[in-house]
């Protein structure tokens, strides 16, 4: 018998076993079945707007049905992202969550499609100059920044992250990849 082959072949068998939990967690959040409703990541506040944000940013027929994008960036945020990532995805909501407050006079918990759509618009329908301002702020470490571009920075974190991961969620799930 091979030892190092045996070894190497133990060694991926304890590392599969190790990962599956998580991969078919967060896998298992694409399907339009129900799953498990417990967020390890979204607070109840953040749940809200990110699922009124990705019905603006997917306005999919019937797309709300088929997968519970909401919980696929919770675990996908849970297992994937870093701590530090993780918390200025934090940062970034209450930034966007004070500009939602002085932009519309009322709690994000009031918040509905109208007003996401004006937010959407108003964050992303943008120059390209400004475009590339943004992701050029982006691209640097946070406490590089200066103070005075520190909330932009955050509420663009925020923002193009949920973009992200719902872009992410829909073109991985079983409903974009059916065939046609």
């Amino acid at each position: 018998m091979d030892r190092r082959k045996a070894l190497k072949n133990i060694s991926l068998a304890i590392g599969g076993i190790a990962i599956t939990p998580s991969v078919l967690s967060i896998l298992t959040s694409c399907t339009n079945e129900k799953v498990d409703e417990n967020y390890l990541f979204l607070n109840q506040k953040q749940q809200y707007i990110v699922h009124q944000l990705m019905n603006v940013i997917l306005p999919i027929p019937n797309f709300k049905d088929k997968i519970n994008y909401t919980l696929f960036i919770d675990k996908m945020f849970h297992h994937t992202v870093s701590k530090e990532n993780q918390e200025l995805f934090n940062l970034g909501y209450l930034e966007f969550e004070k500009n939602y407050q002085n932009s519309f006079k009322k709690e994000t918990s009031e918040a509905n499609k109208k007003d996401i759509e004006k937010i959407v618009k108003n964050y992303f329908s943008i120059s390209k100059q400004k475009e590339e301002a943004i992701f050029n702020l982006l691209a640097q470490e946070f406490s590089l920044i200066d103070k005075k571009l520190q909330p932009e920075y955050l509420n663009y974190t925020f923002l193009t992250k949920v973009r992200y991961y719902a872009l992410l969620g829909y073109c991985t799930s079983e409903y974009y990849n059916k065939p046609l």
